[in-house]
């Protein structure tokens, strides 16, 4: 049995769907990280480390203005955020991955079963076909 099995169904707008999984949270974020190759998914940024990469003058002034007042900010691929308003590394790399798409589902075993049953909104019957021909493949009923 796998630790916590994850599957993604992505949706584009003009594409066909397409379905992967990872076996954890942990991948899911590794693979955000993959996918993003000229931006960041999620990076936690100190005083410190903002001059370490830029002076006072050139440094983003969003950037500077939030660890100013917070102590720290969190970059994400659209801008940087103050340390409340940021979302965890998890739902940063879920966001990434979906940010393009029309839309995008992370599921459980359970939840994909279900949603064969009862697709979530914006599901559409080629996700559903994509979603039954991966769970088919992967036979994730054994995993039960």
């Amino acid at each position: 049995m796998k630790d916590k099995t994850i599957i993604i169904v992505e949706i584009p707008h003009q594409r066909r769907p397409l379905v992967w999984h990872v076996d954890s949270d942990e991948e899911l974020i590794v693979k955000a990280d993959e996918i993003a190759t000229s931006c960041t998914v999620h990076q936690v940024w100190t005083k410190e480390e903002m001059q370490a990469c830029w002076t006072d003058d050139d440094a983003p002034n969003d950037l500077a203005s939030i660890i100013e007042e917070h102590g720290s900010a969190v970059e994400l691929h659209d801008g940087f955020y103050s340390p409340i308003d940021a979302p965890d590394e998890l739902e940063a790399a879920k966001d990434y991955i979906g940010h393009d798409l029309r839309s995008c589902h992370f599921l459980t075993i359970d939840e994909a079963n279900e949603s064969l049953l009862n697709p979530p909104a914006g599901f559409t019957s080629e996700a559903n076909q994509a979603l039954l021909r991966h769970i088919g493949e992967y036979h994730y009923d054994e995993e039960l």
